[in-house]
């Protein structure tokens, strides 16, 4: 399975809108992590980095992530929702339910197929993940995750060529964005990946060959 797409800065016109990449809730909290502020709702290397609402609900209903991440809580509250939420039309909302529906199957057999290959327990999409899966393949949207059921069932969709008009990335990938389009030094990078490992976050795997091809030097340890 891969593991990640290297982010390329999108080339702008004025007749060009931003691609939009959606982030998930534990990217965003890893994100949280960097000095960059405000990074939601911003354009960064041609990218429109957005989430959804029922993922900024999530974190706000969750008193696990709310004790877990508490020195955040200041600036997630200050988010103003309008700006870092996607926004959608009746018309989009309509494709986005249905693709939600088309596609629930078809995800938890990918899953649960891998899951038997793998003899490991079966797992399953969340509710909020198949929202934002649909509303990725409606909008055509890059997905940033680090969790791998949702990183399996993107890249088995995007397989099929000329089908999907989607994208992958790791919060390596996003934090990669960031430093070429200049918002994040090297020693931030650094500093964020340290972080990372310190509060223990559950990256993927491979993070550290990705974050040698990414940066071309060894990953940061404590």
């Amino acid at each position: 399975m891969t593991l990640t797409n290297t982010p390329k800065l999108e080339t702008q016109t004025f007749d060009c809108q931003p691609r939009l990449v959606l982030v998930d809730t534990n990217c965003f909290l890893r994100l949280y992590h960097s000095p960059v502020r405000p990074f939601l709702g911003e354009i960064v290397g041609g990218y429109k980095l957005l989430t959804l609402n029922t993922l900024i609900q999530e974190f706000h209903r969750s008193k696990r992530l709310q004790e877990f991440y508490a020195w955040l809580m200041p600036d997630i509250k200050a988010e103003d929702l309008s700006k870092v939420a996607i926004q959608t039309t009746i018309g989009e909302n309509a494709s986005i339910k249905q693709e939600r529906i088309d596609h629930e199957g078809y995800v938890q057999s990918v899953i649960s197929l891998h899951c038997q290959k793998e003899n490991t327990s079966i797992r399953s999409l969340s509710g909020r993940d198949l929202d934002l899966l649909a509303t990725a393949i409606v909008m055509e949207a890059v997905v940033a995750t680090d969790e791998w059921p949702l990183r399996l069932v993107v890249n088995d969709l995007m397989s099929v060529a000329g089908e999907y008009e989607m994208g992958l990335f790791s919060s390596v990938d996003m934090l990669h964005l960031l430093e070429v389009d200049g918002k994040l030094t090297p020693d931030d990078r650094k500093m964020t990946i340290k972080s990372w490992l310190r509060y223990e976050e559950k990256l993927p795997r491979e993070w550290r060959e990705v974050y040698r091809r990414l940066f071309g030097e060894q990953p940061p340890s404590l």
